[in-house]
């Protein structure tokens, strides 16, 4: 059985132009067309005593080989941190994900380093807004590597 709280925000948010990708539980998890395909953005509400808008962005190790950990953190929060907080969020937690080979499960093609901000918001109007502007945003941080020439 659904949430009518979590229906109703879902609802107003389509209502807003916004595509929602799926709803799990109290997480509606906001779509993002490329071309013609839809995928997860990676912004997302989560529906509980407040709303709150999330959203998240990566570096992956296959583009960064000479960087450890902390440092493909940092690359994220060298990109988006200052605008993130400009907007009213405020970094929440990283994680490392690894992406298996579909044909091998047991092998390794790459790790994703990720960080999630947060912002609390007052209703469906304020999350429309903010997850606006969050799809604005590069959320794949690419290569540390200076270009070519320079």
């Amino acid at each position: 059985m659904s949430d009518p709280r979590v229906d109703a925000i879902k609802r107003g948010l389509q209502d807003a132009g916004l595509e929602v990708y799926r709803v799990r539980e109290s997480t509606i998890e906001i779509a993002e067309r490329v071309r013609f395909h839809i995928m997860d953005s990676g912004a997302r509400i989560v529906v509980d005593e407040h709303l709150e808008v999330r959203f998240s962005a990566r570096s992956q190790l296959s583009g960064n080989p000479g960087l450890d950990t902390d440092s493909l953190y940092g690359l994220v929060r060298s990109a988006l941190t200052d605008a993130a907080v400009a907007q009213g969020f405020a970094e929440t937690e990283t994680s490392s994900q690894n992406v298996m080979d579909p044909v091998d499960a047991r092998r390794v093609l790459d790790v994703w380093y990720e960080i999630t901000w947060a912002k609390k918001v007052a209703n469906v109007e304020e999350a429309a807004t903010a997850i606006r502007w969050v799809l604005t945003l590069e959320r794949f941080v690419g290569s540390s590597a200076p270009p070519e020439g320079g």
